[in-house]
């Protein structure tokens, strides 16, 4: 009988880093992360990819994500849950969003910190309407870029 092998859970990897600039901005407004280190984790990969998802990213442009990481378009602080987040804007395809969970504790290790990639997805015109509007109205701050 051959043994049964086990899939491997929660697998993360290092995809990035946060710029010295953003560190410094983020300071500023009060939500200075543990490490600069940008983890991406399978299972908000697959999250990111499920059918149900409306609008996702191509597979095509995840697979590059490390190199998108070093250029996003615009970067914003969304102070408009408990947990600070940065919010990544791309211009392609068609436009681009990623949200970076900052300082996200993690199951395993038991309570360690990691910036982790939670969710992503391709941006119409009204949604960065949206979020253009919101800048400075709301809890969205520009630290870095342009919409």
């Amino acid at each position: 009988m051959a043994a049964e092998r086990k899939q491997p859970r929660g697998r993360m990897a290092l995809a990035g880093a946060l710029r010295p600039g953003w560190i410094e901005a983020l300071a500023a407004h009060g939500a200075s992360p543990a490490s600069a280190e940008i983890m991406v984790r399978d299972v908000d990969l697959a999250h990111m990819l499920r059918d149900a998802k409306a609008r996702k990213l191509p597979v095509a442009w995840l697979r590059q994500l490390p190199a998108h990481l070093r250029q996003p378009s615009a970067v914003l602080l969304d102070r408009t849950h408990d947990e600070p987040a940065l919010l990544l804007l791309f211009d392609a395809p068609e436009g681009a969003k990623l949200v970076l969970r900052l300082d996200y504790r993690l199951k395993k290790p038991r309570g360690a910190l990691a910036n982790v990639v939670g969710t992503g997805r391709v941006l119409d015109e009204e949604a960065l309407r949206t979020l253009r509007n919101e800048i400075g109205a709301s809890a969205l701050i520009l630290i870095d870029g342009r919409l």
